[in-house]
C-alpha cells in the first residue's frame, strides 16, 4: 500500500480509521496537511467528514454520508483509502526523472514503514497491512470476540468432560450413560452391509421409509393399541439429543415456558435456552423421587407450552405411574401444553411390579405427546447417533422441518442397521 503525503503533512493518533483497509491503494494529501486522530484531514484543503476513510483533495472539498461535495474527486469510498487530486485528474505520480531524497524510516500506525521524496511529494510506503482503528484513538490487529447471550448462559457438557478427564486417567466412568454390553451382531452385520451395498448417500430427511415402517411395527408390537403413522408421524434424527432440541424449536417460540423436573438430563436445560424459552423446574423428591402435586400445579401458567418428562428417569431411575401421569395430564389439559417424552430407556429400568407406561397411551394424552426415542441406550449404539420423534401429524410436520435445517437427515446405513433393530424380540 502506498500513500502520497506532501512534506510538511502530518500524521497524529488513529489516523483516518479507514486507511489500513486501502491495500494497493493511494491516496493524496494537500501540502501542510494533517490528518487527526478523528480521522479529519485539516490544512491543505482537504477534509473527511461522513464516511470514514474517504479522502478528497482542492477547495474544501469533503465526503458526507457517500456524497462528494466541494471540490475533488473521490474514486472510492466507505472504509478504503481512496485516490484524491485537487482536480478531475488523477493523483500526480512521481515522475522517472524526478531526483529523489534520501528514504526515511519511520513508524505508522505501529507499522515499519519508509518515505520517499519526490520533489513536492513523499512516498509512504508500508511493509505490511495496516489496519485501521475501529475507535478513535485505537489501533488494533486482534479480533473483537463475542458470544452470543445465549451460549455464555451455560457451561461446557459436564458429563463429556467427566468422561474426557476419567479417560485421562484410567478412572471408572459413572459419568456418561452408555451401556456395558455389546451391540447385537445383527446391528453389526446391516450396517456393513448396507455400506457395502453403496446406501452411503443422504436418505429422505425424516427417514428411510423401511426404517420408519420397522419404528411403527415395533411400538405396535410393545404396546398393543398404539397405532403410528409412519408416513405423518415419524421423524428420524441424528440421536436423541437433535429430537430433543428440533422438538422444542418447532413448538416454542421466544417467552414460552417449559416445565422441567429435577434432577434433570443436562441438555433440558440449554435446549431451552437456545429456543428462546423459559424453564420452570419442579423437583422429584426422595424417596420415591416423585413430585409435590402443588408445585407442579404452581409451575404451570398461561404461557406454559411443554413439560419434559424422561421416564424411566435419568439419573433416578424413577418411572411415572398412573397416577402421576392423571395430574400431568389434567395440568397438560387445562393449559394446552404438550408433553415431550424422553423414552431413551424405555427398556432399560429397575425390575419389580408395573413397567413403563408411555403418556401417548395414557387417556388425555394421546393427541398431546411427542414422543422421543434412539438406537442408543437399548441396542447399545451410542456413537451412531440415531434417534426418532412420534407425534401428531402437524407436530411431526414442524419437527421435519426443523430437523432439515439443523442436520439435514440421519446417516442412511444405520438407518438400514436400525431395520435390523427394531426386528429384534424385545426380550433378548
Amino acid at each position: 500500500m502506498s500513500i502520497a503525503v506532501a512534506p510538511l503533512g502530518t500524521l497524529t493518533g488513529a489516523a483516518a480509521a479507514g486507511l489500513g483497509r486501502g491495500l494497493g491503494r493511494s491516496f493524496t494529501v494537500g501540502v501542510g496537511a494533517t490528518i487527526t486522530a478523528g480521522g479529519w484531514v485539516t490544512g491543505g484543503g482537504a477534509a473527511v467528514t461522513g464516511t470514514v476513510g474517504a479522502v478528497v483533495g482542492g477547495g474544501g472539498g469533503a465526503v458526507g454520508g457517500g456524497a462528494v461535495t466541494g471540490g475533488g474527486r473521490v474514486s472510492s469510498v466507505v472504509g478504503v483509502a481512496v485516490s484524491v487530486c485537487a482536480s478531475a485528474g488523477a493523483a500526480p505520480r512521481p515522475r522517472a526523472a524526478t531526483a529523489s531524497r534520501p528514504t526515511t524510516r519511520i513508524d505508522f500506525l505501529g507499522e515499519r514503514c519508509t518515505t520517499r521524496s519526490y520533489g513536492h511529494r513523499a512516498i509512504l510506503r508500508c511493509h505490511a497491512p495496516v489496519v485501521a482503528a475501529r475507535e478513535a484513538e485505537r489501533v488494533t490487529t486482534a479480533p473483537v470476540h463475542r458470544v452470543s447471550a445465549k451460549a455464555a448462559r451455560f457451561e461446557e457438557s459436564v458429563i463429556r468432560n467427566m468422561t474426557r478427564v476419567a479417560n485421562a486417567h484410567g478412572a471408572v466412568n459413572l459419568a456418561q450413560g452408555f451401556p456395558d454390553f455389546a451391540c447385537p451382531p445383527e446391528l453389526k452385520a446391516a450396517a456393513k452391509a448396507a455400506i457395502d451395498a453403496d446406501i452411503n448417500q443422504y436418505a429422505i430427511t425424516w427417514g428411510t421409509p423401511a426404517f420408519r415402517q420397522a419404528i411403527a411395527a415395533k411400538v405396535a408390537r410393545t404396546y398393543p393399541g398404539w397405532t403410528v403413522d409412519p408416513d405423518t408421524e415419524i421423524c428420524v434424527q441424528c440421536g436423541a439429543t437433535e429430537s430433543m432440541i428440533a422438538t422444542i424449536l418447532a413448538v416454542c417460540d421466544p417467552g414460552d415456558e417449559i416445565v422441567v423436573f429435577e434432577p434433570w438430563y443436562e441438555n433440558y436445560g440449554p435446549d431451552t435456552v437456545l429456543s428462546g424459552a423459559v424453564p420452570r423446574y419442579v423437583s422429584l423428591r426422595e424417596p420415591d423421587w416423585t413430585f409435590d402435586e402443588a408445585q407442579l400445579r404452581a409451575a404451570f401458567t398461561d404461557r406454559t407450552r411443554a413439560i419434559i418428562v424422561n421416564s424411566p428417569n435419568n439419573p433416578t431411575g424413577k418411572m411415572f405411574g398412573a397416577r402421576e401421569w392423571a395430574i400431568i395430564a389434567e395440568c397438560c389439559q387445562r393449559h394446552d401444553a404438550l408433553v415431550i417424552s424422553d423414552e431413551i430407556y424405555e427398556h432399560i429400568h429397575y425390575l419389580g411390579p408395573g413397567g413403563h407406561l408411555p403418556p401417548a397411551r395414557f387417556p388425555g394424552l394421546e393427541d398431546r405427546t411427542v414422543t422421543i426415542n434412539s438406537l442408543s441406550k437399548t441396542y447399545s449404539v451410542t456413537g451412531w447417533r440415531i434417534g426418532w420423534t412420534i407425534a401428531p401429524p402437524v407436530i411431526t410436520e414442524a419437527i421435519r422441518k426443523v430437523h432439515d435445517f439443523l442436520t439435514v437427515g440421519a446417516a442412511a446405513p444405520l438407518q438400514e442397521a436400525g431395520v435390523a433393530a427394531m426386528n429384534l424380540p424385545v426380550e433378548r
